[in-house]
């Protein structure tokens, strides 16, 4: 983490952090409005129905980018999940493909119904 909570610009959970879950705190960044970077953590989304709660993000309208790991192939989240985000230069990114590598991995559709405060589109790069 850089910076104290409040002023917290960037967060990267540590690799082994989150073995075998299926869903991270519903309010764990909430009113973090300096946030910009998060880099979920690798272990997260790597098994079956893995899920990002509605507020997770909430109110952290600076966000710039949200990063999954090419582990994280399976993770689910509504499309009201950006709604807070004003930065017109935000986007997610993500692996392509799900483990079957054909069809998309998870946070690469889930992605596709998001929408960020103005009611544009999230744009979602690939990193595998």
């Amino acid at each position: 983490m850089t910076g104290n909570a409040k002023s917290c610009t960037s967060f990267k959970f540590p690799a082994d952090i989150i073995a075998n879950t299926d869903h991270l705190g519903d309010f764990l960044f909430a009113g973090r409005k300096n946030l910009e970077t998060v880099l979920m953590p690798a272990t997260f989304g790597s098994g079956p129905d893995a899920e990002l709660k509605n507020n997770i993000f909430l109110n952290c309208e600076n966000l710039k980018c949200v990063e999954f790991p090419v582990t994280c192939k399976a993770v689910t989240f509504d499309a009201n999940l950006f709604e807070n985000v004003i930065n017109k230069d935000f986007y997610v990114k993500g692996p392509q493909f799900a483990n079957d590598n054909q069809s998309p991995a998870g946070p690469r559709k889930f992605t596709w119904d998001c929408k960020m405060n103005d009611g544009s589109p999230v744009p979602y790069m690939y990193k595998d």
